[in-house]
Parts: structure tokens; sequence; C-alpha cells
């Protein structure tokens, strides 16, 4: 049996980091701080895992077993054994990984959680550049708060013509996207927001992204990769339903006006937005966007095109978050009152940012 496995250095680089992505650095199980090697005498899989997500990268080798190494300690050695291509020997009876000179303890395979998922079949397929983009604009309107398992991550709704909305919220703004792939499926899935990062770090060097959905796992094909995501017991909620409609007056402003007030306020009100309301006060012949905290005050004066007038509070940061989605010049503000959601919509994009109360 071969025990020897040479990989290019860069393509291994890749694969470790990708693993190192997924691997939580206070896991109680050694095991999970480790990456597996397993081969057939044809290909060879390496792979980590926290449990919910599972990563693995496939490369021909006619290497023939399987151990798991800890993954800071193969990074460690590797920035010391230089070689473009990396020699790596599995000694069982240590058993030990060898690098050169540098020996690493192995733990036997038996131990690494299963990743087996059998019954996958393909739900669709899309380009993987603008699943990239579509990603990166999701991501900071997900729930930060992994307890939130239902919004902790983005939800997809296949709609079986084509076309996939991703969607993602946390409770306090959401965002809709709806974008073309090869689907024919009715279907809601959701990856979770431990996966989004190195999904889309994946998808970066490969044109297309094949997504495939067993009774457990949705699982991404993304070049030599494949991610497996375990699915949540809670449902993503259907963000279609919540889009507020028939607002009770519309406010067109430049885009980039409007954002670089966002930002002089956000000086103030702190990075996070939440240190004071920032107030729009909209009329329909100009807008002022102002905010004051521990005496001190910003504000600014915008051109606007509105249908009547309203004083309304928001996060600062969430507002430009909003607009920083959008590429038009002009962006078309659709607001009800001051206490429902006020809607930004750009094409195939839609946005809603809460407001926050200031006449209580």
């Amino acid at each position: 049996m071969d025990k020897l496995i040479k990989l290019d250095r860069k393509a291994l680089g890749y694969a470790l980091a990708a693993c190192k992505k997924v691997i939580v650095g206070n896991a109680i199980m050694p095991i999970l701080l480790c990456v597996r090697f397993v081969g057939d005498g044809k290909t060879l899989k390496i792979g980590a895992s926290c449990i919910q997500v599972y990563v693995e990268s496939t490369f021909d080798s006619g290497f023939v077993g399987g151990f798991c190494v800890n993954l800071a300690s193969l990074m460690k050695v590797l920035k010391i054994v230089k070689d473009d291509e990396v020699s790596m020997e599995f000694e069982p009876d240590g058993p030990r990984l060898r690098v050169g000179d540098y020996v690493l303890p192995t733990m036997d395979i038996e131990e690494f959680p299963c990743t087996e998922v059998p019954g996958a079949e393909e739900a669709f397929s899309m380009d993987a550049d603008k699943m990239v983009a579509t990603l990166k604009r999701c991501r900071p309107f997900m729930s930060s708060d992994p307890t939130r398992y239902s919004i902790n991550g983005i939800g997809l709704k296949l709609y079986g013509d084509d076309t996939v909305r991703f969607g993602a919220t946390d409770g306090h703004r959401l965002i809709m996207e709806t974008v073309s792939a090869e689907s024919k499926k009715n279907k809601d899935l959701f990856v979770q927001a431990s996966a989004v990062d190195l999904l889309t770090n994946l998808a970066k060097a490969c044109d297309i992204v094949e997504v495939l959905e067993s009774k457990e796992y949705v699982l991404f094909r993304v070049g030599n990769s494949l991610v497996v995501v375990r699915k949540v017991d809670s449902s993503f909620p259907d963000l279609g339903q919540v889009i507020p409609s028939n607002p009770m007056l519309t406010c067109e402003v430049d885009r980039s006006e409007m954002m670089h007030a966002m930002r002089g306020a956000m000086e103030i009100s702190g990075c996070n937005g939440r240190v004071g309301a920032t107030i729009l006060d909209i009329k329909p012949d100009g807008m002022t966007v102002s905010v004051e905290v521990d005496g001190i005050g910003f504000e600014k004066k915008l051109e606007c095109k509105a249908s009547d007038s309203i004083e309304i509070g928001f996060n600062a940061k969430f507002v430009l978050e909003a607009l920083d989605v959008l590429s038009k010049e002009r962006v078309l503000l659709e607001i009800r009152n001051d206490i429902e959601g006020t809607k930004i919509v750009e094409d195939r994009i839609t946005t809603v940012v809460m407001p926050i109360r200031i006449n209580e």
C-alpha cells in the first residue's frame, strides 16, 4: 500500500485554508481540531468538520489509507518545509505523519465525525461569480446570534422556474435577491452562517456551484471541494410575506449622498449606529439627516423628491448597509409609517430596514 502523499504546495494550502474556516478553535473534542486524510489509491480527500459543517477537497493520489492530524500543527510544519511539492509519509506503526524531518502524531479516522451523505439529489446549479456576489450582499443582513438557528444564515427559496431567491434577516432589516439558476424544483434550503464565508471563498476559484440536498444535509460542489451543511430543525421565515406594501410616501434621493450622510451620523452614534436614532426629516423639497449624542450633533441637508412629509428614525449602520448593496445613482425609499419597515428596491434586490421609535 502506498503511504506517500505528494501534493502541490499551493493546492494543499488552499485545501487546508478551507479546513481552517470550518475548525472551531475552542472545540472540546481533539478530533474536531484535525483534518482527515483518506485515500483509495486513486483519489485523496482532505477534510475537516465542526459537526454542523464539513468541507473536503479531492486530489489525484495513489495514497491508500487514512489518518487525522492536528491542523494547526500541520500548518506550522508547512511554514518551515517550503518545498513546492510537499511530500508526506504516513507511518501507521507510530502512528504518525512525517513531513521532511518533522513528525506529527496522528489519530484514527474512526473517531472522525461521519461524513457519508446517502441519497443526495441535485437541487440547482448557478454561476459561481453570481453566487459569490449574492452571498456577499446578503451576509451583513443575517443574524450573528448562533442561538437564533433559523436566521443565523442565508435562506434559499427555489421556485422551479430557473430562479432562486436568496434572503437574510436579523429581525431589524432584511434583504431578498432573486437570481437565475438552473433549477426545476420547488425547495426551501438554508446555509448556516458558519458555511457562508467558506462558500464565498471557495466559489471564487471555480465556474459553477452545484447544490444538492439530502434528508439531513445541503451539499455544495465547488470545484474540487465539497461543502456539507447540516440542516437546522427550524424553518427560515418567508421574507416575501413580511415585505411592507402600499407606502404612505415615496422619497427619491441620491444614493452616494445619503450614504455619506449615514457615515457622518455613525461618527456620532457609534460604529453600530445604536447610540441614538439617526433622524430623517423628509419633506417634499428636501431631507435633513440628524443625530445628537452626549451634546454633540450631526446635521446634513440632502436634496430629494418626496411625495409627502414624515420624520422617522433609523439605525444609521443598517441604512448604510442597505444602500451599499445597491448600485444605481438614485434610490427610492418606500415608507409606510414610522413603525413599519422602509423598503428600498432595485431591480431584483429588495431591502427593508425597520425604524426606531423617536416620538415615545
